[in-house]
Order: structure tokens, then sequence, then C-alpha cells
């Protein structure tokens, strides 16, 4: 057997002596529970082929494992996860580290499952799992890359997944779904049920520029990798509305309030204007009603290289993530940073004939290049990035002419206009009404 391969530990590891930089990737890791290479030289700083040196000795010192995904003639990049206790009393004893009984459960469940043997062996259940997982890290990353780059305006006060919230529930009433012709109709009746809230993550972040006791926000975090069924969605997106919402349940649960947003992160636009449409669901948050609790974007604005780099842009440009690229189903798109109850930074809007420029919520014209300092984004770069928009953009920021999505002026809407599209797909999204106190939505369609 060779000294070293890549799959495969040597018999013999080599000698390793611990420094700091080691330790800096060991507590990288645990905080992250899987972390890629990319992402552990960028948390890490310093020499980037010494960090993958000492990566290799540590997995070689068995303080660490990795995989990586299977490709046709090579191989993904190599994640990294604990699977052992060491790692933890290294820290324990170099850093005075706290031992948490739930960090050795994630460490026992990542042994038990063997995710370095399942890529190695194809087992798709399990890499599916991993790639739900990489999502949930890669928000993490952004968001803390995000908040170093912003020269202290905006820090990340915490950060908790996996069991620091799971295991709680709401109680809902049950829903009888009946069919008449082509109508589906919801009638609640008076029997409950315990429907499952466990977001991905919940992280809070400090704004120092904001005024005293108004510095926390706090925001969920569902990562949705298009797997799960509409029903099911519904599911989720009702138990979510009226955990927070209606019940407040998140007070006790988690010891935060407000909850700025639920942020999902979903594959795809088609995906996306689906999931949209479910927040009006009268099970939901209800027909013709603002729901501002529900932010959507895609995948692809944050694993798509940029334009002047082959680099992905959230490796390349983590503070994207705070600029106003979440849609809410009112067709405004937010920022992270956008304080409660103030206007949205950009609002979408259906354009005939001639062309458009990007406006925000006072009616100033957004400025063509991006400005990381103010965390704004130009309607050049979000229609190029956000396929959502289905637009052609000029380099001017304008809109060719025909029909097509723009970024304009519109008021915060209180009613849809015969001409608003659908902000996910160019279509009206589907309406909802009372029906002798039955909720109908949708006509010769299975709706969810």
């Amino acid at each position: 057997m060779a000294s070293f391969s890549k799959f495969v530990r040597p018999e013999i590891p080599r000698r390793c002596i611990i420094s700091e930089r080691d330790l800096d990737i060991l507590d990288a890791v645990l905080r992250y529970r899987f972390c890629s290479a990319a992402q552990i030289v960028r948390l890490v700083g310093g020499n980037e082929d010494v960090t993958h040196r000492r990566l290799r000795g540590l997995w070689e010192c068995g303080l660490v494992n990795r995989w990586a995904f299977p490709g046709v003639r090579t191989h993904s990049e190599f994640y990294y996860y604990l699977d052992n206790r060491e790692p933890l009393d290294l820290l324990a004893e170099r850093r005075r580290f706290e031992i948490h009984p739930q960090m050795l459960d994630e460490i026992r469940s990542h042994r038990e499952k063997d995710y370095a043997g399942a890529a190695v062996r194809g087992q798709h259940m399990q890499l599916g799992f991993l790639n739900h997982g990489l999502m949930v890290s890669r928000m993490h990353f952004m968001v803390e890359m995000a908040c170093k780059k912003s020269g202290g305006v905006v820090a990340l006060e915490a950060w908790r997944q996996g069991g620091q919230v799971a295991g709680h529930k709401v109680d809902v009433q049950k829903v009888k779904v009946s069919r008449q012709g082509g109508e589906f109709f919801w009638q609640e009746v008076h029997e409950t049920e315990r429907l499952p809230v466990e977001p991905d993550a919940l992280f809070t972040l400090r704004f120092a520029d904001r005024a005293e006791g108004h510095h926390l926000t706090h925001y969920c975090y569902e990562a949705d990798r298009g797997s799960m069924v509409m029903t099911d969605m519904l599911k989720k997106f009702r138990g979510y509305y009226q955990f927070i919402k209606k019940q407040q349940k998140h007070r006790e649960a988690f010891g935060v309030h407000p909850i700025r947003a639920v942020l999902v992160e979903t594959t795809d636009e088609a995906r996306g204007k689906k999931l949209m449409e479910l927040v009006g669901h009268p099970l939901v948050a209800g027909p013709g009603k603002r729901a501002g609790l529900f932010w959507f974007s895609i995948s692809p604005l944050f694993t798509d290289p940029a334009a002047d780099s082959p680099i992905p842009s959230y490796l390349d440009r983590p503070q994207t993530i705070f600029e106003p690229i979440w849609a809410l189903p009112d067709h405004s798109l937010h920022a992270l940073n956008d304080a409660e109850n103030t206007s949205p930074a950009l609002f979408l809007r259906h354009h005939q004939g001639d062309g458009f420029r990007c406006h925000g919520s006072q009616g100033q014209l957004v400025d063509n290049a991006l400005n990381p300092a103010t965390l704004t984004v130009s309607a050049n770069s979000i229609a190029s990035s956000l396929s959502v928009f289905d637009s052609r953009v000029n380099s001017d920021g304008g809109s060719q002419k025909g029909s097509h999505f723009g970024i304009g002026v519109v008021p915060p809407p209180t009613a849809r206009s015969p001409e608003s599209l659908s902000l996910l797909s160019g279509r009206s999204c589907r309406t909802a009404r009372s029906c002798q106190g039955r909720a109908v939505v949708g006509r010769g369609e299975a709706n969810p």
C-alpha cells in the first residue's frame, strides 16, 4: 500500500504536532458540521498551501474525516467533518473549549453513518443528506464572511442548527381536503394535529448602526433541495406561520423575538415560484394578505461564478448575501440589513413596450455599479444573475422593448393590479377565495 492515498489513510500516519492553525481548522469544522476545503482556507486565513497540508495531516492522524463526491473522470473537492471525540478534547485542553452533549451526539451520528464510506460506495440517500448539510454550511459561511467584510457594521451574534433547534412542534387544526369538480376545498375540522417546526438554522445578526434596543435581528433558514413534495412544503410553511405569527411560540422555544423572516433558499426559479404561491394558500397566510414572513432566493445566485471570476460567488463575494436578493410574494425584494417596517429596496413589475430603469423604494435611480459599502445592488447585476426576472437587460440597466420583467418604482402593493405578475415566473399567482366557510384554491388542477 502506498504511504498516502486520497481516500485511504496510511497505516502508520506521520507524526502530527498540533499547531494553532490546526486548532483553528478543528474549530471551523466543528462549528460548520460539514466544511469544504475552500471554505476552511478562507475561514482560517494565512497561506492556502499550508492550510491544505495541515488538513491532510489532520486527516492522516484521524482528527478529521473527509469525503469527495465521485465524478465521471475525477472527484469533487474534499469536505471535512468530525467523527471522534479527540478534536473536542484538544480544543477543551488548549482553548478552554466547553464540550456540550449535542456535540457528542452529532459526532457519534457522523461516525455511525460513515459519510466517507457512503460517498465511495455511491449511497445516494446519504449523499442527498450531505448535499443538504452543505447548503446550510454554505449559508453559514456567507453570513459569517460577509459580516467580517462589513467593517464592524454587521456581526454574526449567534448561529444555531441541528439539535440546537430541533424537537419543536405546533398544534394546528386538522384539515379535510375534498374535491368538487375542478375545485379543491380545505376545511378545518374540530381536531388538532402537531406539525414540526425545525429550522435548518437560526441565526442572529447585530447591526451596530441601529438605535439602542434594535441592534439584533433574528432569521430562520430553510435549505430546500427540491426533493420535498408540495403538500409537505405546505405543512412546513403552515407550521412556521402558526408557530411564529399566530402563536408566537418562538419566544419560548428559541428565546428570541421577533423573527424577522424565514429565509428559504431553493434550487431554481420554477421551484421558487411554486413555493411563493404556497404562502398565499388559505392554510398559511391566506389570499390577499401581505405575507412578509417568508423570503425566497435561489442557489445559482451563490453557486454560479461571478462574471469576472471562475470562483463561485459565495466564495468570491460572500457579501452578496446582504444585497436585495430575497423575494417576497408581494413582488418586493429585500436585503438582510433591511430594518423592520422599512420600505423594501426594490420592487418588480411587468412592463409593456418601452424599457425601464431600476429605482429604489424612494424613487432614486440605483447605480449600475455594485456598492458593497452601502450594500445596494444594481438592476443590471440582479437581472443578469437572477434568471427569475426573465428579462434581457442592456448595459445601461434598461430592458429591451417587449414584454419583460423589470425592476422599477412600484408602491408597496395593497392589492394586485391586473398586470401584476408572479415574482418568480411571469404569470399571475393563483387566487384563493372563501366559499361558504371553506377555502378554495385553483380550478382544474391538483393543487397541494
